[in-house]
């Protein structure tokens, strides 16, 4: 930990900073303007202008929590994140384990990858496979098929771009340059991209 203005509580075992400081731990580099931290529990706070990058993620901001032991990032406010995947996150409240590389958002969770864009007050994603589980007011934008698919409760498949919508789902499939649309609603609703037959 570096920093210019620090206090030590020994009865506590927690450290304060303030006046800006950094924390690094590997490959992990954290800076805010304030920050405290719990040796009990190896759990750092900061607050105000909070930076994180490594070779994961960069994430910033106004307050967070990471546990240096597991690796466990708590975000307490609107949070921006930019991954090595390319995608671009948006929570306002969560968390993010480094170790198995899942986010579980839990308020206005949003997700912005090179073909889709989903919403949902809460996503749990799991970055390394590329799945996710989608829960109330879900929106999923997908640019390539031209569809948005609407629902309550939603798992989606990235990699092969697929999705399974319940609760209340429905879909609108639109085209560049046109005025109509299809709109479909069902119990269940499969979306999946269309099959290329021009080789068949």
């Amino acid at each position: 930990m570096y920093t210019r203005n620090m206090e030590f509580n020994t009865l506590e075992n927690k450290g304060s900073y303030y006046g800006g400081g950094t924390v690094a731990q590997r490959d992990n580099l954290m800076e805010s303007d304030e920050g405290e931290y719990y040796t009990d529990t190896r759990e750092v706070v900061l607050i105000g202008n909070v930076s994180m990058k490594n070779d994961n993620y960069v994430i910033k901001t106004d307050s967070i929590g990471f546990n240096l032991e597991t690796e466990l990032v708590t975000f307490y406010k609107k949070t921006d994140i930019w991954n090595h995947e390319g995608e671009f996150l948006i929570a306002d409240h969560g968390t993010y384990s480094r170790p198995d590389e899942v986010y579980d958002f839990t308020k206005n969770a949003y997700i912005l990858t090179e073909e889709q864009e989903l919403w949902a007050d809460s996503i749990n994603y799991r970055s390394r496979e590329n799945e996710a589980i989608l829960k109330q007011n879900i929106q999923i934008l997908d640019t390539v098929q031209m569809l948005l698919s609407f629902g309550d409760y939603g798992h989606y498949w990235g990699d092969v771009r697929h999705v399974i919508m319940t609760g209340n789902p429905s879909v609108i499939s639109y085209a560049d340059g046109e005025s109509d649309s299809t709109f479909m609603r069902a119990d269940t609703l499969w979306v999946f991209p269309a099959l290329d037959l021009k080789d068949s």
